[in-house]
């Protein structure tokens, strides 16, 4: 059976982002949105988290047995047909065309080439999540 879970950023004392969180989402009447947990001790718990983090598990997971969430930048290498050799990649998980796609090039804009993420796992790409695009954006303009 598929796992539908989901994670976001939590808001600390001073309604900044603070850490992440997995579990089930809920969008508020408000507009805010919750992440509900589990406890052992309490039951299910709901935290408010920073709606722009909230993304979806894709049910891949990376060399290093890490779930693969929308908004994760991964690292990975592309088979190169013309020398035989791979080329290295980095890219932004996105959901868009009813599917997880890895965005390779040009985020964000109008320009943007996708290679689908089932398609990265299942021909030995390699695929190792490296950041996100929340904590560490700048491994997108590193890549360039």
């Amino acid at each position: 059976m598929r796992d539908i879970l989901f994670r976001g950023k939590t808001y600390n004392d001073y309604e900044e982002p603070y850490r992440w969180i997995e579990g089930f989402v809920k969008k508020a009447p408000s507009g805010s949105y919750y992440i509900s947990t589990f406890n052992k001790q309490i039951g299910w718990e709901a935290t408010r988290v920073v709606p722009e983090t909230v993304g979806q598990f894709s049910t891949v997971v990376d060399c290093n047995a890490k779930n693969i969430f929308d908004g994760d930048i991964v690292r990975y290498s592309e088979f190169n047909g013309y020398d035989g050799g791979d080329e290295p990649r980095i890219g932004v998980v996105v959901f868009k065309y009813c599917a997880f796609l890895i965005c390779y090039e040009g985020y964000g804009t109008d320009e943007e080439e996708y290679h689908d993420l089932w398609w990265a796992k299942t021909n030995d790409c390699e695929l190792e999540v490296i950041g996100n695009i929340f904590d560490t954006p700048e491994l997108l303009t590193e890549a360039k």
